[in-house]
């Protein structure tokens, strides 16, 4: 009988505390992943409008300069490209993020020199990329990531296109459930150690009175079980 009971007990303490660390597991896991995936989107956009901001200024205070000379956008990327690229790596160091020139649709400047000079495709459009899903860019961008894709000033087809490096998201729930099975695994023995001594604890009267009763089956009437409490 003693038997029956403790083993319910562990049992039962078991059973809600996994069901219990799954339902929060799961909450706290679905919470962090959807933080994360609104930073890391809000990153790669932000960081497209940085990059058009600081090209466009530069556009306008090359001319600002010499007034004189005039020059389409698209030529003021090729022959500024040294600034060009300089600006666009400053900005990707501080948020991680990949970013591309694109002049007219060929790569013209880029974190990642191994594009410059690549084209995208003929049907390319920008109103496709703005960082709220993860896409690709055929011949370009082959890895799915967020793209975002945000004009240059004027109206030649130039673009700051930048998209994420690393996905923080899977990184990130990596290492959350990594915490989160650590976290149980610790919380789970101790509370086991804890309802075992419990459970024996409070199964001790029922083990007294299972052994006056065998003394009782053995003819000893003189057995006794002492009561503790009032329950």
């Amino acid at each position: 009988m003693f038997k029956s009971v403790f083993t319910k007990y562990m049992l039962g303490f078991t059973l809600v505390f996994v069901l219990c660390f799954l339902g929060f597991s799961l909450v706290i896991y679905g919470y962090v992943s959807e933080y994360a995936t609104g930073e890391e989107m809000k990153n790669v956009r932000s960081t497209s409008y940085s990059a058009k901001i600081m090209l466009d200024k530069m556009y306008e205070n090359y001319f600002a300069l010499s007034p004189e000379r005039e020059m389409p956008y698209s030529s003021f990327l090729e022959e500024k490209k040294s600034d060009v690229d300089a600006a666009i790596d400053g900005i990707a160091k501080f948020g991680g993020i990949g970013i591309l020139v694109l002049k007219g649709g060929v790569v013209s400047s880029g974190t990642d020199g191994s594009c410059v000079g690549l084209k995208v495709q003929e049907d390319f459009d920008s109103s496709l990329y703005t960082g709220t899903k993860k896409s690709v860019i055929e011949g370009l961008i082959e890895k799915e990531c967020y793209i975002s894709a945000v004009r240059l000033a004027g109206t030649e087809d130039n673009y700051v296109l930048c998209f994420n490096l690393t996905d923080t998201t899977a990184a990130l729930s990596s290492k959350l459930i990594q915490a989160i099975i650590v976290a149980t695994a610790s919380v789970f023995l101790l509370g086991l150690v804890a309802n075992y001594a419990i459970s024996y604890r409070m199964t001790m009267p029922l083990r007294e009175m299972s052994r006056a009763a065998k003394r009782f089956a053995d003819g000893d009437f003189s057995a006794r079980v002492p009561v503790r409490g009032k329950d």
